[in-house]
Order: C-alpha cells, then structure tokens, then sequence
C-alpha cells in the first residue's frame, strides 16, 4: 500500500501536515463542520 502511495503522489504525508488539519478541525474556523470525514491524502482518493 505504502509503495503504491509513493509512486502514485510522490511521497508520504509529512506529520505537520496531517497536524494541520487536526488543528484546523479544533478551531473555530471548523465550527460549521459537521458529519463529514475530513480526508488528508494528498488527492490520491480523487484519482
């Protein structure tokens, strides 16, 4: 799985990058966010 990952985007996620949308979902930027998984996959769902 990890290899098909890489080869598809290029590269893992960074942890930042993933601590940046945890951070974002506990702001008060996120209070209208409801009943939805936030996805942080680079895109590769979308391919």
């Amino acid at each position: 799985m990890i290899d098909w990952i890489i080869a598809t985007y290029g590269r893992l996620g960074k942890p930042e990058e993933i601590a940046d949308a945890v951070l974002w979902l506990c702001s008060l930027q996120a209070t209208y966010m409801n009943g939805h998984g936030l996805i942080v996959d680079g895109g590769i769902t979308i391919k």
